[in-house]
Order: C-alpha cells, then structure tokens, then sequence
C-alpha cells in the first residue's frame, strides 16, 4: 500500500496493472492541489470521494510538534539543518536555529498545509466533477474507517482489526525549546501555546493562498454540522 498513492500518476497507473479487479477503497494522502484536481476530473461519476479535513492552524501545529518530537529528537532526521541537544530523555532545540531551518522553510509534514490543496482550482474542479464529494471533520475518522469497513471490509469487523494509529501517544523523549530572548527552556508545548496564533503570520506560511475566504465558508459549515459531514452539491454556500 501506497499512502501517497494520489501524488504520483506512475503508481497510480503501476497499480492499474496490480489486480485484475481493482481495490473498492482507495485511500491516500496529498501535498498539493494537482492530486485532488486530477482526481475530480476523472473519477467515476459512480464514485465518492472523502477528504478529511482539520483546522489548519490546528494541524500545523500538531505538525510542528511532530516534527520536533518524532522526526528530530527520536529518528534524527534533519540533522544536517539544525543541531539536537539530547540529554537522556530530554530534547532540547534553540528557538531561532529550529524557526529558521524547520518552519520558515516548512520541512516535511509541516508543508503539507489546506492553503497548498485546498485552492480555487481545487474547489473549481470539485463543483465541475460529476463525481460526489464530501467533506470530513477528521475526529470522525474512526467512524467513517468503521461504516467503510462494514460494507467493504467486513471481516475486519467480524476480527476486530480496525484500528486507531496515534504516534503521539507512542513518544518518550520530551522535547524543549531554548529561547533566543535569554537561553531559557520551555516545553515544546508551552512554547507552541504562545505563539500558535503568530507563527502562519510572521513567517508568511500562508503566501501561496488562493480561495482562503471558500476554505473558510466550508470549514465554518462543516464544523456545524451535527455528523460533522459536508457534502458539495450546487447549493453549497462557498
């Protein structure tokens, strides 16, 4: 299985070749709006199409903090960008270094942002599609993996093999952030909590943004929902 599976038409004509009969469910992440775009424009007019939705700022900083506690203080990734001080189980990354080279230049899943997918193209090509599309709050993800299961994995049901994946409960390393102002140490998740609502502005992570107003009216729409479900149909307000 691919998670990337939408990014990339070779896999996605690789896999054409895989099965005789193709897969029901095809799930995938995405970094950009041409994946979606792509999707929408061809898909089976029988077909539905889900996409999981979050906050953005809430995702980037759910991101910002994975990326400091998994993949630069446990897996060492980036260390040719900034420099890790580990001290049994503490993680310690200077605030200025860690801004600079990581989130000004959003590395890995920090890139992976609404305001680079969810554009006006992306929006244009869901209302052109003849396809259905639906919106998904991603707290309800275990719910909707359970209903797709019932009806196309039913002996994952019948075994008890759904499963909920949370690496952030997994970690062990505590993480911190020396301030460039005075060499303090703050937790990761104090230093997060004050400056959450600054971190998108000053850096400008937003600047490649089109249809924000649209991803906005969606958003305020889904999470009103009851089920926490939007479907796009032509009298959908964005």
């Amino acid at each position: 299985e691919n998670k990337n599976f939408l990014n990339s038409p070779s896999v996605i004509e690789k896999s054409f070749y895989a099965n005789l009969r193709p897969p029901s469910i095809l799930a995938s992440h995405v970094g950009n709006d041409l994946p979606m775009i792509r999707l929408m424009r061809n898909a089976p007019h029988q077909s539905l199409v889900l996409y999981i939705h979050r906050d953005e700022n809430d995702r980037l900083i759910s991101a910002i903090r994975h990326v400091v506690e998994t993949d630069i203080c446990i897996q060492n990734h980036l260390s040719d960008k900034i420099n890790v001080t580990i001290d049994g189980s503490r993680c310690v990354v200077k605030e200025k270094e860690f801004v600079e080279s990581v989130i000004k230049h959003q590395r890995l899943e920090i890139s992976l942002g609404a305001s680079n997918i969810m554009t006006c193209e992306f929006y244009d090509s869901i209302q052109q599609s003849s396809a259905p599309f639906v919106f998904v709050h991603y707290k309800q993800a275990d719910r909707l993996q359970k209903v797709l299961a019932h009806y196309h994995c039913p002996d994952l049901m019948e075994h008890n093999q759904l499963f909920h994946d949370n690496v952030a409960t997994e970690k062990k390393m505590e993480s911190f952030v020396k301030l460039e102002i005075d060499g303090r140490e703050v937790t990761l998740d104090d230093w997060l909590d004050a400056k959450r609502d600054m971190i998108e502005f000053t850096f400008e992570l937003r600047s490649g943004q089109t249809c924000g107003g649209k991803t906005m009216t969606m958003q305020n729409d889904l999470f009103g929902c009851k089920d926490e479900l939007l479907q796009v149909n032509r009298d959908t307000s964005f």
